[in-house]
């Protein structure tokens, strides 16, 4: 597992992949209800800070089965690559 770039209160901020030039997509550990996941989330630029500040977009993938969606994501992207695309 990679080490993590910062940590944010409970949130540890493994990875920000710059969507656009005002959003990012922020791949974090963190806690909900009690339970640890990877939340992965679209952040946007606020306005008046330039600070990014996160969406209602995005998915919070509980720890038991994030190894199953690691999985799938790494087979649909195999298959995009079989099919010569980007």
């Amino acid at each position: 597992m990679p080490q993590a770039e910062k940590q944010e209160g409970s949130e540890v901020v493994f990875r920000d992949i710059p969507k656009n030039q005002s959003e990012i997509i922020r791949i974090s550990l963190s806690e909900f209800n009690g339970h640890q996941g990877i939340n992965i989330r679209v952040y946007f630029r606020s306005k008046e800070t330039q600070n990014f500040l996160p969406s209602r977009k995005g998915i919070w993938i509980p720890i038991k089965i994030a190894s199953d969606v690691s999985t799938a994501l790494a087979e649909a992207l195999e298959q995009r690559a079989k099919e010569g695309s980007e």
